[in-house]
């Protein structure tokens, strides 16, 4: 990240870092603003690095946003900077449990594929799920129409101000396009209005 921050600054000169050695890197065009940098992390030294080198952190548990606040504080930082992204596991819909009905196996297919890619860090590791049910059962997915998305959304990110977005999977594996916009044209008309005028934005 080093490397990539100082290619982003301009400098026509060698970098020399802890690990690496790299020749000048001139990048054209020079970036007017240089993209944040972010990662995603879930374990307790993810999420630390995060805090200590990152532009913010990529969540895939709520859970989490107290661990990255103290990290934060911990790094002598300042939290009101602080920027969480935050991946919501969720299917909104307008009925949830018949959606759930349809594209669970996809759901399935892909926790599963991330289980077996070793994506989950430290010891709680969890096994392949069987079955649609049991990802409910044991909250990796939940379900929610409109409504409940407001008031979830809502309180979060009163809660957590550091929080710059939510993001939800648009398209699950072998899923239609058609099938992952229709969610996503719904969140659009039915929860993000509401959101932003209860926020006051």
């Amino acid at each position: 990240m080093a490397v990539i921050r100082h290619a982003w600054a301009g400098s026509g000169e060698a970098y020399e870092g802890k690990r690496f050695s790299v020749p000048a890197l001139p990048v054209t065009p020079l970036p007017e603003v240089a993209p944040r940098l972010l990662i995603g992390a879930q374990s307790p030294v993810g999420i630390d690095r995060a805090a200590r080198i990152a532009d913010g952190v990529i969540t895939l548990q709520n859970a989490h946003f107290t661990n990255y606040q103290e990290s934060i504080a911990k790094h002598g930082k300042i939290l009101d900077d602080a920027r969480i992204y935050a991946s919501q596991w969720a299917v909104v819909a307008e009925d949830p449990e018949r959606e759930w009905a349809r594209i669970g196996e996809h759901a399935l297919y892909q926790m599963n594929k991330y289980i077996e890619w070793g994506s989950f860090e430290g010891p709680d590791q969890p096994s392949a799920f069987d079955n649609p049910q049991h990802l409910l059962d044991a909250g990796a997915y939940k379900l929610m129409d409109a409504s409940m998305a407001v008031d979830e959304l809502v309180t979060m990110a009163t809660e957590f101000p550091q929080i710059r977005d939510f993001h939800y999977w648009a398209q699950l594996p072998g899923e239609s396009v058609e099938s992952g916009s229709a969610r996503i044209q719904y969140i659009a008309d039915k929860v993000i209005p509401e959101v932003t005028r209860k926020l006051g934005g």
